[in-house]
């Protein structure tokens, strides 16, 4: 058997495995609600409660959780917690929308819309079909039939934007705009797109970013933007006070509070990985002409000339700069690791962007890319093997498929380049 087909039926098989216990927990359920008191759907219901609240008129109370609960209530009468609003009213918009519907017909239509826009953007990213089956029994995309979040139309988005990048780039640029739905997953998106001097890209997601902005201010007015804002502490304690009761958590941050550190600890040591992160990110935006190789890749045989850290990749070297799509799969995994490294505020179901960075990188060329992309597909896994163990596997996963990404560059910078030919 070879090693892809026996990863293939690893993938298989905990994906079923998956399922099973998500069906056996959804067989108790009475009135929409498990018999932990949890609602079926997960947290959408916190979606359609804030939207329904809206399209009653209470756009100026959804964060207020006692209204919230009271729409809980009608979705599944039997739930017993309740799950905040704590997104932008650009979220709030079509959220309302899909609030027209009846809670389970609109989790289902959510579910099924984003999960295929998820599988159209992987099958453009992976190299062939039967790589699909890893992108459908991805933990992170697989437990969102359970919990049905935004991960699905995060990660599908981000690959179609990035996919379009150089391709389409004012298309690229005008889905970007979406990502305001969860802004602190497209903080380094700005940063992508002006160190790599895409600037059609850049304008066009600026002006897609601030029309949805200007639309959900005048649907539930601008002042929801102050809510919105004086709302940051309740989403902030939710991670700070360990609110979940599941180990859903997955910024470092988080999993060092859960790992018994002390908060000032647990600030710095997360500070710290995501300033590097961000510095790691800026050096492989760059455009690659002026990048100067900081000496991580080996020297190639057969090139010559001055210790690598004086090296420029300009062609009076004989090197040559990655080729343009190789540049931006390498920037667009980078751009996936660096986000999820960057928030403190993340759970298991955003790592099915860091599922889009590992497409980006292609088929492993060895062994530490191999165990990238398989800590890659697994990261979500520790919202199961969190209660056993309160392990970063989140933001170990995300350092793996950076340092992947940086690996790859340093050695595609040190190729020679193409003898002249006659």
């Amino acid at each position: 058997m070879t090693m892809r087909r026996a990863l293939e039926l690893i993938a298989v098989i905990i994906a079923g495995s998956m399922l099973a216990m998500m069906l056996m927990r959804v067989s108790t359920a009475q009135n929409m609600a498990l018999d932990t008191g949890q609602p079926v759907f997960g947290d959408f219901i916190a979606f359609w409660s804030a939207g329904r609240a809206a399209l009653d008129g209470h756009a100026d109370q959804v964060h207020d959780r006692a209204l919230i609960f009271s729409y809980h209530k009608l979705a599944a009468p039997d739930v017993r917690f309740v799950a905040p609003w704590n997104s932008p009213p650009t979220f709030l918009l079509p959220m309302a929308a899909f609030a027209l519907l009846p809670y389970p017909t609109a989790a289902i239509l959510f579910l099924v819309l984003t999960g295929a826009l998820y599988l159209y953007a992987a099958r453009k990213l992976l190299p062939d079909a039967r790589a699909l089956i890893f992108a459908m029994t991805l933990p992170a995309a697989f437990f969102q039939i359970g919990t049905v979040q935004t991960g699905l139309l995060i990660a599908g988005v981000s690959a179609l934007a990035l996919y379009w990048l150089d391709r389409k780039p004012l298309r690229a640029g005008a889905l970007i705009g979406v990502l305001a739905i969860k802004p602190h997953l497209a903080l380094l998106w700005p940063l992508l797109l002006a160190l790599s001097g895409r600037w059609r890209a850049f304008a066009a997601a600026a002006v897609s970013t601030l029309a949805f902005a200007l639309l959900a201010g005048a649907v539930f007015g601008f002042d929801s933007y102050v809510r919105f804002l004086d709302n940051l502490s309740a989403s902030q304690d939710l991670i700070a006070g360990q609110r979940i009761t599941t180990p859903a958590y997955a910024s470092l941050y988080a999993n060092l509070l859960d790992m018994g550190a002390a908060p000032a600890l647990a600030t710095a040591l997360h500070a710290l990985s995501a300033g590097a992160a961000v510095l790691i990110a800026a050096w492989l935006f760059t455009d690659s002409r002026n990048i100067v190789i900081p000496g991580l890749a080996k020297r190639e045989p057969g090139i010559q000339g001055p210790p690598l850290r004086q090296l420029r990749l300009d062609s009076g070297l004989g090197l040559r700069p990655p080729r343009n799509d190789e540049k931006t799969a390498l920037q667009g995994a980078t751009l996936c690791a660096a986000t999820l490294l960057v928030s403190p505020y993340l759970f298991f179901y955003d790592f099915t962007l860091l599922a889009v960075g590992a497409a980006l990188l292609g088929a492993p060329r060895d062994r530490f890319e191999l165990v990238a992309a398989i800590f890659a597909w697994s990261a979500a896994l520790s919202l199961t093997l969190g209660y056993f163990a309160p392990i970063p596997l989140c933001p170990l996963s995300a350092w793996l498929v950076l340092i992947a990404a940086m690996r790859r560059a340093g050695s595609a910078a040190l190729r020679p380049a193409p003898a002249p030919q006659p």
